[in-house]
């Protein structure tokens, strides 16, 4: 009987990704561990709750097929695998049919603004690019299967940051949901670096069965500053469900209130560049 494990994590990005892959690849772990190895290529809106559409992306696309069979290939010789990054969020269910009780999902979530802010440094929806990542990797409010269809209904009169903010209400859901359904942890990235923090030592034992007291010193590569001015207004009904699924992700009023208070702080804040 092969003891080997998988483990991806869920999350929209934005959340120190690279961060916990450095930590994870400098602690001696015995195993495989990676981030984003094949970023946009796991197409999160074409597999946006559709787990049938994961099994036909790896059918057509080689890069997908021949990393899953690595993949299979490390379980079966009983070692590790750890997926650190954001595009596989959807994929979840197809990845429980495919490897079984050998595969297990860890989730982390953010302050919906912080996140969205931060993509945004990224140039997202201002129309600076139009490349994969932007095409593939981010819901829009005519993706078939989306929750929040009626406020997705005024999705092309967003502004970016709003546009943004709809991807983490969107991807956060799933991931809630993914969850639940997989008896997974989910974390809030608010309470790993708090000073004397429990959670964080406990993630990283979820994601790679390591002891990591603090987190590696080395951050994100691809942390930037604002380059334009934005529009950090939220409109109400966008706010609303924003707040209400940050109290299911178990946020508390208190966080909810103070977070959006912090929204003028925005600009300011991520027009210098940042640890996330």
């Amino acid at each position: 009987m092969n003891t080997g494990k998988a483990t991806f994590l869920l999350s929209t990005g934005r959340v120190s990704t690279q961060n916990i892959y450095n930590t994870i690849l400098k602690s001696g772990f015995k195993g495989l561990v990676e981030h984003e190895p094949l970023r946009a290529r796991y197409n999160p809106r074409q597999t946006f709750r559709k787990p049938k559409m994961c099994a036909e992306i790896r059918q057509r696309d080689p890069a997908i097929a021949a990393k899953l069979d690595e993949i299979e290939a490390l379980l079966d010789s009983g070692g590790r695998y750890c997926s650190i990054g954001w595009t596989t969020f959807t994929w979840a269910t197809f990845l429980k049919w495919r490897f079984g009780d050998r595969v297990s999902f860890v989730g982390l979530v953010r302050n919906p603004y912080k996140v969205a802010a931060s993509f945004l440094t990224h140039d997202l929806f201002t129309g600076a690019r139009q490349d994969a990542m932007q095409r593939c990797g981010f819901i829009r409010g005519s993706d078939p299967r989306v929750i929040h269809r009626d406020l997705g209904q005024d999705w092309t009169d967003f502004s970016p940051f709003e546009k943004l903010l709809f991807h983490w209400l969107e991807a956060n859901t799933l991931i809630h949901e993914s969850c639940q359904a997989h008896d997974a942890p989910l974390y809030r990235f608010e309470d790993l670096y708090g000073e004397k923090s429990t959670a964080l030592p406990m993630m990283y034992h979820d994601l790679a069965g390591i002891h990591i007291p603090e987190p590696d010193e080395e951050r994100d590569a691809y942390n930037f500053a604002l380059d334009g001015d934005y529009d950090f207004t939220v409109r109400p009904e966008l706010r609303a469900a924003c707040a209400a699924l940050c109290l299911k992700l178990g946020y508390s009023k208190a966080f909810v209130k103070s977070a959006e208070a912090g929204l003028e702080r925005l600009p300011e804040a991520y027009s210098k560049v940042r640890v996330a």
